[in-house]
C-alpha cells in the first residue's frame, strides 16, 4: 500500500504542484521518489530577427520550464517523469503543456534492463543527451531530432527498449522498437501528407557502445561531465521505418539513419564529435544528406569555454551549411546554477534573400547572441 502511496504521490505532486520539488518521498531504502524543478531563461539577440526581416530582435523568454520525478518501487521497479508547464519557447496564448518523458525500467540485472514509455531515443549519443548538461546552449542542428516527428519532444518517442551492459561494462547496448508515426524529408521538415506512416509500420534501432574508460551511468548521457569522471568512449547507432509514398496504400519504402560518435571528458577537457547519414529511400532527388559536428570545451575552475564546428551536406543543387559557434559557461554550482553565453555564425553555401531559422539550408548568412541561464533544485 505504501508503495503504491508513492506512485499517487509522484504523479500528483509533479504534475500539479512545484512547491513538493525540492522534497523528497521515501518509504524505505528500496522505494522512494525525488523531484526537481528544471528552468532556462534566454536574453538573445536574433540577426534580422525582427518583423520587418531587416532589424535585429531582442527577445527574453522561458526556453523550458520543467517539472522531474525520477524514483524506484523496489530495486527492479524504476521510473520517471518530465513535465514540461510550457511546452513552447516563450510564453505565449496556446503554449500547450506536455509530458516529455514518462518511463518505466523493469531493471533485472547489470546486462539485462527493459524500459517502455516515452523517452529519449536509443540512436546517436546526441538523442541520449541532456539539454540541461549541454556545453553550448543549443545542441547541433545536423544531428537534430530527424528521426521522427511526431509532436513529442527533440528525440522522443513511444517504444520498448532492452539495454544493458557487458563484458564488465566495456560494452553498452540498446535495442528498441517505437510506435513510428511521421517522418522527415531530406531537409528534416515533415514528409508530405501523403507520404505518411499508412501501413502503422514501427520503427526499430539499435546502438553499441564501446567503452575505454569508465561507463556512463543510467540510462542517458551528459554533454559534460565537469571533470567528475573519466569517460571515453566511441559508438554506432541506426534507426529505420517503413512508410508509403502518394497514399496510403502506396509504394512502401524505408527510411534511415546511420551515425557513428565519439566523446571524451577527462580532467576538465570534453570533446565530442558525430556523423549522420540519412537516407529517404526516395532516389535521385537529393534523398542521402549527411552532417558532421566537432566540439569541445575546457573546464578552468568555473569557467568553460566551448567551441563548435558542424557541418550538412544536402546531397541536393543547394541546402548546404556549416556553422561555428562560440561560447563559454560560468558554473556558479555546477549545472544546479550555470550561466551560458553562445555567439553563432551560420553560413548558408547558397543563401537565400531572408534570414530563415526554419529552413537554415535556405537562409541567408546570419549572426546570433544568447545568454541562457539555468538552475535545478
Amino acid at each position: 500500500m505504501k508503495k503504491l502511496l508513492v506512485v499517487f504521490v509522484v504523479s500528483a505532486v509533479s504534475l500539479f504542484s512545484a512547491d513538493a520539488m525540492a522534497y523528497q518521498v521515501k518509504v524505505d531504502e528500496d522505494t522512494y521518489a525525488n523531484f526537481l524543478v528544471m528552468l532556462q531563461a534566454r536574453v538573445q539577440s536574433l540577426e534580422d530577427g525582427a518583423p520587418n526581416g531587416t532589424d535585429s530582435s531582442f527577445d527574453v523568454n522561458f526556453f523550458n520550464a520543467r517539472l522531474s520525478a525520477v524514483g524506484q518501487i523496489t530495486n527492479e521497479v524504476k521510473f520517471g517523469l518530465n513535465f514540461d508547464p510550457v511546452a513552447k519557447t516563450t510564453l505565449t496564448t496556446g503554449a500547450d503543456s506536455r509530458l516529455a518523458d514518462a518511463w518505466i525500467t523493469y531493471d533485472f540485472a547489470k546486462e539485462a534492463k527493459v524500459q517502455t514509455g516515452i523517452y529519449r531515443m536509443a540512436v546517436s549519443r546526441l538523442a541520449l543527451q541532456s539539454s540541461y548538461t549541454y556545453i553550448l546552449p543549443d545542441s547541433p542542428i545536423v544531428g537534430g531530432p530527424r528521426y521522427l516527428t511526431n509532436g513529442l519532444a527533440g528525440f522522443r518517442d513511444a517504444g520498448i527498449t532492452a539495454w544493458g551492459d557487458l563484458a564488465g561494462s566495456t560494452v553498452r547496448y540498446y535495442a528498441s522498437i517505437w510506435d513510428g508515426q511521421y517522418i522527415p524529408d531530406a531537409a528534416g521538415g515533415p514528409l508530405a501528407a501523403a507520404d505518411e506512416n499508412g501501413g502503422d509500420t514501427t520503427g526499430k534501432s539499435a546502438r553499441l557502445v564501446y567503452n575505454f574508460l569508465e561507463p556512463e551511468k543510467g540510462y542517458g548521457t551528459a554533454g559534460t561531465y565537469l571533470g567528475k569522471t573519466k569517460i571515453a568512449n566511441v559508438g554506432i547507432g541506426y534507426f529505420m521505418q517503413d512508410y508509403t509514398v502518394g497514399s496510403i496504400t502506396g509504394e512502401r519504402k524505408t527510411y534511415s539513419v546511420l551515425t557513428a560518435d565519439a566523446f571524451y571528458d577527462v580532467a576538465g577537457v570534453t570533446v565530442e564529435g558525430a556523423y549522420f547519414l540519412y537516407d529517404t529511400d526516395k532516389g535521385g532527388d537529393g534523398s542521402k544528406p549527411s552532417g558532421w559536428y566537432l566540439q569541445a570545451a575546457y573546464l578552468i575552475d568555473r569557467f568553460q569555454p566551448a567551441l563548435r564546428y558542424e557541418s550538412w551536406d544536402a546531397d541536393a543543387a543547394a541546402g548546404d551549411y556549416s556553422r561555428i559557434v562560440a561560447g563559454v559557461n560560468n558554473y556558479l554550482d555546477g549545472q544546479n546554477a550555470m550561466i551560458q553565453l553562445e555567439y553563432l555564425m551560420h553560413n548558408t553555401d547558397k543563401e537565400g534573400a531572408t534570414v530563415d531559422r526554419v529552413n537554415i539550408g535556405s537562409s541567408k548568412d546570419y549572426n546570433d547572441i544568447i545568454l541562457q541561464l539555468q538552475i535545478q533544485f
